[in-house]
Order: structure tokens, then C-alpha cells, then sequence
């Protein structure tokens, strides 16, 4: 239900005036950058920044960050190194808009735009190309990367829709990761973090050249005891234990036969074990063992004005858990001997949630081919088919659930003349469960001077619900398999989840003040969202969450990113990231109840950092990250955090090496989405030699 006509004309009229503001704001830069440039003409833009970013996420094809048809944030290894984070996650709180948490001490969550969830959906996540979307939980797990944060060269954040250049997983946004160059590691290295939350990181490293084979060997250990434990009486002390204890092992390398062809793969498997707070299991938490692969080859063939790729991964996770009710009478508070009145054919007995040899997979495969068609018009396309494949009795029952997607997508990237450029970019899905699904995108760029662009892009994005959305139905069950009680299911005719949305961005540097600056202004309209609405049921307990599209949701708001180097404090880099989020949509949350609402999304109406990272004499450096978030409504009071990183580069012969100092959340503590996560001051040390 959305606001009455009268309130809705005022959320349009302001709309249209921050625009007009957003505009003039632009002009006036426009103006003053003329006057600047002309002044100092001499000045080379690559005295403080070099050329223009490129980018490759927004498109698929390698163009620069003004030229692209959406934002894009590139977060590079200096910042990696500055931020003091010990997680990939921790890093997307650089990105405006995105927000990173902790659903607990072993599992993280990522979102945009939309609020977090235990599992963080409609973000595409990839590393190397290979997606890593799980399909069973509907999300990424971000602890069978097997990545260490020293390994990543870059990540590309798009900020904005994508499902045109990457289909439905991207319906919000696009994450990019891409690690280090096998040729440009050092023979061996060793790396490892100890700090709080008994926190014990360690990654041996070693790359070589075997028969033409480039390659690099990587074993990551990670584990913690997770979320200092409460007592309460809302909070038992058991429903915090979240410890986790991991072991990852990867090898990645490049063949390459001849100037023109080349083989890309990587291959890896883990397991982590990890402790689940629960408050359906009688000690409080469960255990969960998780193990994975994945393999990824692709072939590259490169000639003077194009490129074809073919690309196969597979992904596999299996998943163990013990999570126990006790005695079903004891659950649901009835004599023992009563059972048989209530469910025929069964009588007491202990009741576990077990995943029974449950399992997520995927199959994917992909060909793609980017071309320059004259030095004005460079087109991509593809085409692609995919299969996931999910088990578990608690989800889906028996039997193993399936679904097939085909996809056909291409881009296209025009430069009109030297002040225009337009990119006109086209996703196609078939799934077994839906007919053809499109997503378009178109986006002008005019370039009215140098080192100044304005971009205005139109996307209509759509999502595909997952093999877990159309196909789930969770039950407690009896040793004999039959159920006891349904707790989620979907309806049969589940539907795609579509946004439209609109952007008009302003992109410049500044040589004379060594500035550079991205200003999005931007407005989402997001149509028949899954949403789990609790309707009646003849089940024991009365009630069934039922997934249906019913939830509708309209975001506008600003984001904001600046990268400054002081002039009066030499090697002082500062990097500034905001945004406002306005959200408007509500959602009947029961049926049995309709005055009973929910906001269709819980957002900070204000976020940002601010990144400084400062170069000392003697091989030292200092760094600090302050983060803000406005209240986060349902998920407790807002975020002020200050991060500081103390480093000490080292050199001895034939080695290298640096050591790090690194306090998080420095001067107070907060609620890390839930009530049971309290993030206090932590702190920790950081080792690495390069051989």
C-alpha cells in the first residue's frame, strides 16, 4: 500500500526540484571549472591522478568509467590495505550505498538499496568471472571464496542495476572481484591476522611456471569465536555462540599457446565448520559443516579488433547440520502419549533439522564475443546456459529440485562524436519455470568539456525468482519423513520481480585542486517483490509464511564520491563516500491482521565514510576509516565507527614484508544487525613476507 495521491504529488514535486538543484549545482561546476582549466593549462591531469579508470562490470566491455552507462566505485589495493578490514565484506562499506554486516560471527551479508537479510539477495557476486551465488540459501557464501584481502588486485562495484549485463542475480547491483595476476605474485609468501574474537587468519602462498603453465598455489585458514557471548534475559548466552574454523585451497594459472590464445582456470575446495545460533535448538545453537569446490576454465582468443571467450564453472557446496528440537512433545507442550491423537501413526520422538546430505550446484557455461565494429562502436554478445541444483529434506522435501536458465544479452557502445557517447545494453532469461524475461538499458553521455561528463541512463531490470523461491516448502518431519508442521512455502504462479530505474550523473576531476568527484542522483521503482506474508493454515501451529509477489517499493536518494589529494600535506589521500536513501512501500505482513503493516524496506536514510591514508617517512603508513549510519530502524540505533591502521613496510636481502596495526570500531560500540552481535573495540595484528 502506497501513500494517499496528496503525499504522493509532494514526494514528485520534490523530486523534480532536487533534480533542478542537481542540475544547476552541475552548471555552476561546469563554470568554474572552465575558469580553472583556463588558468593552469599547463597542469597535466596525469600529474595527480593518471588517465581515466576503466572499468569492465558496467558492460562487459573494457571502457572508461565515463563512458559507462551506470556508476561504477573501484575499490583498488591501496584502499584495500588502508581500510584495516579482515573480511571482503568489510570493504563494501567504502561503496555508497552498499551496506555490509555481520548476521553473525561466521556468516556476512552484503546488500543495496534493499534491507539486509540473513541472506542477502539480488546482488550479483563474481570473482574472476565465475559467479559465486549460492542457490540453496539464495546468496553468496562469502566464506568459500578462499581469498585473502592481499590477493585481490581490485573490485568493481556497480552501483545500480545490472541484470542487462549479467541477468537476474544482478537486480540491484554488481560486485566484481578480481585477483592479482599469477605472474605478478612473489614465489612464496605467508601472511597472517591474530586480534579479537579469537581471530586466527593464515595464508601461505606460491606461484611458479610449470611447462608454459603460469600458476598460483594459495591455502587460506580463517577462524574466530565469533560474537562475544550475552546473558540475558531476551538473549540466553548459548543463542551467541557463532564460532567458525575454516580451510580453503586454490590454485589458479593461465596457459598461453600463442600470441592469440590463451586458457584461464582455477580450481579450489574447503570446508568450514561452524556454529549456528538458533532459538529452536534446545542448546541454543547448532553445528553446520560446510564443504565446497569449484572449477573454472575459460578460453580466450584474441585478435586485432576482437575478443571470444568460452567459459565453463562448476560450483558444489554440501551441507551438513544437527540442529535438534528435543522431544516433539516437549515442543509443542502435550503428554507423550498424546502425539498419536494429533498425528496418527507417529508417536514421540526426537526431532532434528538435518540437511540429510543437502546440497547446492551449479553448471554453467558461457560464450562471449566483443568486437570493435569501426574506432566509434564497440559491441559485445553472448550467449549462455546454466542449471542449478538443490537438495535438502528441510527445504524442498525429497528429491533433488532443478532449474534450467538459457540467456542471450549484448551491449553496445556508440560515440556519437567527441562530446557524446550512448550505450544501449540487452539481457534476455528463459527459465523452466518462466517465459522470456527482458531487461534493457539505455544511457546518454555527454562530455561537455574535458574531464566533465554528465551521464542520464533508463534501466528495467527483472529477477527470476530462484530454484529455492519457486520450489520451497520447509517442514519439520518424522523420522519416517511425514511432516509434522509447514513453516515457509511459495505460491505456484510465482512471478519476476521487476524495477525501473532512472539516473542522471555527474562525473569530473579537478587538476588544480587534485579532486576528482561522482555525484549520482537516482530514482528506483521496484514491482512485485517475494515477500514471506504469514497466512492462515490448518498446520499445527496455525500459520504458514507464503512467498508471493506482493510488495511493491519506490527508492530515490543521492550518492556521493570524493577522492582528494591534499596539496598543503604531502602523500595525504582523502576519499569521501554519502548517500541518501528515501524509501516509500509497505506490505500487509499477515493476512488475518490487514492494519498490520511493514515498511517494504528498512533503510539508513544516511550513510558514508570518510577514508584518510597518509605515507610517512621510513616506510611507515597511517590510515583511518570513519563510517556513519543514520538509525537503521528495525535493526537498532545508527553507526559511528572509526577504524585506525598504524603499517610499517620491511626489507631484508631478498625479502619483503610489512607488519599492521589495526583497531576496529575504536571509540564505542554497536548492534551488528542483530541484538546478540554487539561489535565492540577490536584489535588486531597483521604479518606478511613476500620471498
Amino acid at each position: 500500500m502506497f501513500c494517499n495521491k496528496g503525499k504522493g504529488q509532494d514526494e514528485i514535486t520534490r523530486f523534480h526540484s532536487l533534480i533542478i538543484s542537481f542540475l544547476f549545482l552541475i552548471t555552476v561546476f561546469l563554470s568554474w571549472s572552465s575558469i580553472a582549466i583556463a588558468e593552469e593549462d599547463y597542469i597535466s591531469e596525469t600529474d595527480y591522478f593518471g588517465d581515466v579508470q576503466t572499468v569492465v562490470s558496467a558492460t562487459r566491455l573494457k571502457q572508461k568509467i565515463t563512458d559507462a552507462p551506470v556508476s561504477v566505485t573501484v575499490i583498488d589495493s591501496d584502499m584495500i590495505a588502508a581500510s584495516g578490514a579482515t573480511e571482503i565484506h568489510g570493504l563494501l562499506r567504502l561503496v555508497p550505498g552498499y551496506f555490509s554486516y555481520s548476521v553473525w560471527g561466521s556468516q556476512f551479508g552484503v546488500s543495496s538499496h534493499f534491507e539486509p537479510s540473513d541472506v542477502g539477495t539480488r546482488l550479483e557476486v563474481r570473482v574472476n568471472g565465475r559467479s559465486i551465488y549460492e542457490p540453496l540459501f539464495s546468496t553468496v557464501d562469502w566464506m568459500s571464496l578462499g581469498i585473502d584481502l592481499d590477493d585481490i588486485d581490485y573490485i568493481e562495484v556497480v552501483r545500480g542495476s545490472s541484470a542487462t549485463t549479467y541477468g537476474s542475480n544482478a537486480f540491484l547491483g554488481a560486485i566484481n572481484i578480481v585477483t592479482k595476476d599469477v605472474l605478478s605474485r612473489p614465489t612464496a609468501s605467508i601472511r597472517t591476522t591474530v586480534g579479537n574474537m579469537g581471530l586466527r587468519n593464515l595464508t601461505v602462498n606460491h606461484s611458479g611456471n610449470f611447462k608454459d603453465i603460469d600458476y598460483g598455489l594459495s591455502l587460506v585458514h580463517r577462524s574466530n569465536t565469533g560474537f562475544e557471548p550475552l546473558d540475558s534475559i531476551l538473549i540466553p548466552r548459548d543463542l551467541s555462540i557463532d564460532d567458525r574454523d575454516s580451510l580453503q585451497l586454490s590454485l589458479q594459472g593461465r596457459y598461453v599457446s600463442d600470441l592469440n590464445n590463451e586458457v584461464e582456470f582455477d580450481v579450489g575446495l574447503g570446508r568450514s565448520d561452524l556454529q549456528i545460533p538458533s532459538t529452536l535448538d534446545i542448546r541454543g545453537y547448532s553445528n553446520r559443516d560446510h564443504k565446497n569446490n569449484f572449477q573454472r576454465i575459460k578460453w580466450v582468443h584474441k585478435s586485432k579488433k576482437s575478443e571470444s571467450s568460452v567459459q565453463f564453472y562448476h560450483n558444489y557446496l554440501n551441507i551438513k547440520d544437527d540442529l535438534s528440537l528435543g522431544r516433539l512433545s516437549d515442543f509443542i507442550g502435550i503428554r507423550p502419549d498424546q502425539i498419536p491423537l494429533f498425528f496418527p501413526g507417529n508417536s514421540d520422538e526426537n526431532i532434528f533439522i538435518d540437511y540429510n546430505g543437502g546440497f547446492s550446484q551449479r553448471y554453467d557455461i558461457e560464450f562471449e564475443q566483443k568486437k570493435a565494429m569501426s574506432d566509434y562502436i564497440n559491441f559485445v554478445w553472448g550467449a549462455g546456459f546454466r542449471q542449478d541444483r538443490v537438495k535438502s529434506q528441510y527445504f524442498f522435501g525429497d528429491g533433488v529440485k532443478s532449474q534450467e536458465r538459457y540467456r542471450l544479452f549484448g551491449n553496445i557502445d556508440w560515440k556519437i562524436n567527441q562530446k557524446l557517447n550512448t550505450n544501449i545494453g540487452l539481457f534476455v532469461e528463459k527459465a523452466n519455470s518462466t517465459g522470456l524475461v527482458y531487461s534493457p538499458r539505455l544511457s546518454l553521455n555527454f562530455h561537455p568539456q574535458k574531464n566533465h561528463t554528465i551521464r542520464a541512463s533508463v534501466v528495467k531490470g527483472s529477477r527470476i525468482p530462484s530454484v529455492t523461491d519457486t520450489n520451497i516448502n520447509t517442514n519439520f518431519h518424522f523420522s519416517n519423513n511425514s511432516p509434522i508442521n509447514t513453516l515457509v512455502t511459495s505460491v505456484n504462479d510465482l512471478s519476476e520481480e521487476k524495477v525501473r530505474a532512472f539516473e542522471i550523473a555527474y562525473i569530473a576531476k579537478f587538476p588544480k585542486i587534485n579532486t576528482e568527484l561522482d555525484v549520482k542522483f537516482f530514482r528506483e521503482k521496484m514491482k512485485d517483490f517475494i515477500y514471506g506474508q504469514t497466512r492462515p493454515s490448518a498446520d499445527l501451529d496455525g500459520e504458514v509464511r507464503v512467498l508471493d509477489n506482493i510488495s511493491n517499493l519506490t527508492t530515490k536518494g543521492l550518492e556521493f564520491q570524493l577522492n582528494h589529494k591534499v596539496k598543503a600535506i604531502p602523500n595525504l589521500n582523502l576519499r569521501l563516500s554519502y548517500a541518501y536513501l528515501d524509501t516509500v512501500g509497505n506490505v500487509i505482513k499477515d493476512t488475518r491482521n490487514p492494519i498490520d503493516t511493514a515498511k517494504s524496506s528498512y533503510l539508513p536514510r544516511h550513510s558514508g565514510t570518510l577514508m584518510l591514508i597518509k605515507k610517512l617517512p621510513n616506510q611507515y603508513n597511517v590510515s583511518g576509516v570513519f563510517q556513519y549510519q543514520s538509525d537503521f530502524k528495525s535493526r537498532g540505533a545508527g553507526i559511528k565507527r572509526v577504524d585506525l591502521r598504524l603499517g610499517k613496510k620491511l626489507k631484508f636481502s631478498n625479502t619483503q614484508g610489512e607488519i599492521n596495526f589495526v583497531i576496529q570500531n575504536a571509540f564505542n560500540k554497536y548492534k551488528d544487525f542483530a541484538a546478540r552481535n554487539e561489535f565492540k573495540t577490536r584489535a588486531y595484528i597483521q604479518f606478511k613476507l613476500d620471498f
